[in-house]
């Protein structure tokens, strides 16, 4: 069982080949590249969601899930090579109990360059995370 990233604390890869999106503070020793929108759902459904995402994504596995602390991981291959690339997910709540925001990030194991990979892969969990 892999541990979950502690946003709080994790210091990013100095390399191009990750992407992280968060509320502004919540990672003391990492920039974000993106702000976390809000969600029209409460953290139980993200988490169901992402779920059902991961299971639905042909090249996505290795889904592990903690409801009680609402974060999740799991893997994505890519297309090609099939590199494995580690994804960390934090659910936090909304201002409203109908609300959430999430943390993101999804980094590459191996090469320096990622092509925007992992941004893609981020951007994309979360426009269907917001479209549901």
């Amino acid at each position: 069982m892999r541990e979950y990233l502690d946003f709080e604390t994790f210091f990013r890869s100095p390399r191009p080949n990750n992407f992280l999106v968060a509320l502004v503070g919540l990672c003391a020793n990492a920039e974000t590249d993106e702000t976390s929108p809000v969600i029209a759902l409460p953290p139980a459904q993200i988490i169901e969601r992402i779920v059902e995402l991961v299971e639905s994504e042909k090249l996505w596995g290795d889904l592990q899930t903690d409801p009680a602390s609402l974060r999740l991981s799991f893997v994505a291959k890519t297309p090609f090579l099939r590199f494995r690339d580690d994804i960390d997910v934090r659910v936090l709540p909304g201002s409203e109990p109908s609300e959430s925001r999430i943390a993101v990030y999804s980094r590459s194991r191996i090469g320096h360059s990622d092509l925007g990979a992992n941004a893609k892969r981020v951007r994309s969990l979360l426009a269907q995370l917001i479209a549901k």
